[in-house]
């Protein structure tokens, strides 16, 4: 997976707005969990949405250690509620162009 990926436009858009939905849709269940009602579910949910969050991303933009750390932190209740999803992405994506390997049409 973590062979040369080329980034486009268009899949970067799609991986930025994965990781605005996942943040956003993580909001809720960690309410959920706060109050007591389905804590396990809820956290069992969470854990489900972050590691297909990490594949689905990791396919999109190609892997980067970065997802790891966040991954991780996406298991530490509170500090979860940070949109970490969306600032890893933003890195990786900021990373790839960088490294040159970002095509700037949707190909």
């Amino acid at each position: 997976m973590s062979g040369e990926v080329r980034v486009t436009a268009s899949r970067a858009r799609l991986a930025l707005a994965l990781a605005v939905l996942v943040d956003a849709i993580q909001l809720p269940l960690q309410g959920a969990s706060l109050t007591g009602i389905g804590t396990l579910p809820a956290e069992a949910i969470d854990l489900a949405i972050d590691a297909a969050t990490a594949l689905i991303i990791s396919r999109l933009i190609g892997f980067h250690w970065a997802l790891l750390p966040t991954l991780a932190i996406e298991l530490i209740p509170f500090i979860d509620l940070a949109p970490t999803w969306f600032a890893c992405v933003t890195y990786v994506i900021s990373r790839r162009k960088k490294e040159g390997r970002y095509v700037e049409g949707n190909g």
